[in-house]
């Protein structure tokens, strides 16, 4: 898993972000680390174990990335191309993430409770066993993907499209679903009702 080491400011009770001593907080020169930050991941086709909490990442190409065992809790992503990217064990969770696409990518135990995710793409996916908990999603195609074990529980789905998806054993539960497409999907298959589960 990623660095757990705490950050060196007094008083802070955060994590200290990859390649620094300090969380994303305390650095000294945020703009100079986003810089490294966006070199260091522009420059590799396989990212492990690396803590990058409370980043800010905008228009970046990371398309084609393997992301492993890292964390992104309460990130920033805007117009981040993670297209055709394989995800494992990956913490967004509480973020950001706006105008930003996930289309074919291979998405596992990959958590995003919590998070505001407005006008993203993630169709054609194979998006398995993801967390969604508690998100809000805004205007976010899932059409053609892949869902089997996912989790939407107590989310705000307004405007979601789940047209043509696998939802075997997707959890709805106490989702706010409002204009949400399933045609062609297995609706029948997942878990709408707490009793179902």
């Amino acid at each position: 898993m990623f660095s757990a080491e705490p950050c060196k400011a007094p008083g802070c009770s955060r994590q200290a972000v990859f390649q620094s001593e300090y969380c994303f907080f305390h650095l000294e020169d945020r703009e100079e680390y986003l810089v490294e930050v966006r070199r260091y991941l522009s420059g590799r086709n396989t990212i492990n174990n690396i803590n990058l909490a409370d980043v800010i990442l905008e228009d970046i190409d990371l398309s084609g990335k393997e992301i492993n065992y890292s964390n992104f809790s309460k990130s920033r992503f805007s117009r981040v191309n993670l297209a055709n990217c394989k995800m494992n064990l990956v913490f967004l969770d509480r973020a950001f993430i706006s105008h930003s696409t996930f289309h074919r990518s291979k998405l596992q135990w990959v958590v995003f409770a919590g998070s505001r995710i407005e006008f993203c793409d993630f169709t054609d996916s194979d998006t398995l066993r993801c967390n969604f908990t508690g998100v809000t999603s805004v205007e976010t195609p899932f059409n053609g993907s892949d869902l089997y074990g996912c989790r939407f529980i107590n989310s705000d789905l307004a405007g979601a499209q789940f047209k043509d998806c696998n939802l075997k054993r997707v959890q709805f539960q106490y989702a706010r679903i409002n204009d949400v497409d399933f045609r062609y999907s297995n609706r029948e298959e997942a878990i709408f009702m707490e009793n179902e589960a």
